[in-house]
């Protein structure tokens, strides 16, 4: 069975948002939250991302979540999951009561 247009389908917009504000949040907080969990030095894109991160300094230590297409990818991918649960909760909770 063919499905129907998005314009058709019911809350395909506000999925839409909630994906938009779940990626902007993703795009916001990688590198704070990097820094917070390996000590990198990475900060917020606004004040120059990986500028000051120690993938810059020769030598040893370097930041994992940098350096690793594996640790990278699977940290982004737990950083949507995490803020894709929250705005999903806070989503469902702001939800105006019907009836």
């Amino acid at each position: 069975m063919p499905s129907a247009p998005p314009a058709e389908r019911p809350g395909w917009r506000r999925r839409a948002a909630l994906a938009a504000v779940t990626v902007a949040l993703v795009t916001v907080t990688y590198h704070p939250i990097c820094n917070l969990v390996t000590g990198c030095g990475c900060s917020t894109i606004f004040t120059g991302g990986t500028d000051t991160c120690d993938i810059h300094v020769p030598g040893p230590p370097d930041c994992p979540v940098c350096t690793n297409v594996a640790a990278g990818i699977a940290f982004s991918a737990a950083l949507v999951g995490a803020w894709g649960t929250m705005v999903g909760f806070a989503a469902r909770r702001l939800r105006p009561r019907l009836g």
